[in-house]
């Protein structure tokens, strides 16, 4: 009995290494946890510095992908990892190989120009292993230009709770919003950016049921949008 119950520690343990993150984000700030939300303020340019450490002893081949969750119309963004991309790119070509518990703090760049077009733009990005998309950690930017008319609609939801929060079976959605909201609706995104569920909120205020059973385990984004604007984001942990 003793030797079953060792057995099953030890098989238990290889699981949750079997299931290890291989990656960290830090910025000037220190450690990024998985899902971050990072905010930039200003009205010319904006440039994110994310450094990337592999924390395994092995090497490894990292790539970069770039999901814009909402986009100011007339903005322009781009980043470099490895080497820089055109704004049409959203998934690296090349890794980078980063070498055990090394921290490469100058591969990767974030760039966003607003172009005087006012409001905030989100931009999601995920550091995965190459041989492994789901062994990945991702970091959200909220580049705000210009904040002052989006920063009164943040600060006009009056509710955005998500609970339970890690959920299993189900997540209640308790909101309510500002009378000038007209156009609000509810995405729910994956850690790579994939939308998973999406659906316009019809009541200005009240709780909405989201069934969770049928998602795998892991981080998902709740995105809050008001026509073409994402007001606020927050991170979801399903966990069964």
């Amino acid at each position: 009995m003793f030797r079953n119950f060792i057995l099953s520690i030890v098989l238990l343990f290889s699981f949750t290494l079997s299931k290890a993150q291989s990656i960290e984000l830090y910025d000037s700030t220190g450690l990024l946890v998985n899902g971050a939300i990072i905010d930039f303020i200003g009205d010319t340019s904006y440039t994110s510095h994310i450094f990337v450490k592999n924390i395994t002893s092995s090497s490894i081949l990292v790539k970069v992908k770039k999901v814009e969750l909402s986009l100011i119309s007339g903005s322009y963004n781009t980043f470099c990892w490895t080497a820089c991309y055109d704004s049409s790119i959203h998934v690296t070509k090349f890794g980078k190989t980063i070498p055990a518990y090394f921290t490469d703090s100058s591969s990767f760049e974030g760039y966003y120009y607003p172009h005087k077009n006012y409001g905030t733009s989100i931009i999601m990005y995920t550091f995965f292993v190459a041989s492994d998309s789901s062994d990945s950690v991702a970091v959200i930017v909220h580049y705000n230009s210009c904040l002052n008319h989006i920063s009164e609609l943040k600060n006009n939801i009056y509710v955005f709770k998500i609970n339970p929060n890690p959920a299993n079976s189900f997540v209640e959605i308790n909101h309510s919003l500002p009378n000038e909201f007209e156009n609000t609706s509810f995405i729910l995104r994956d850690i790579l950016g994939k939308e998973i569920k999406s659906f316009r909120i019809p009541d200005k205020k009240g709780t909405i049921t989201l069934q969770t059973s049928s998602l795998n385990d892991g981080i998902y984004f709740c995105t809050i949008v008001e026509g073409n604007n994402a007001i606020l984001t927050q991170k979801l942990i399903v966990k069964h």
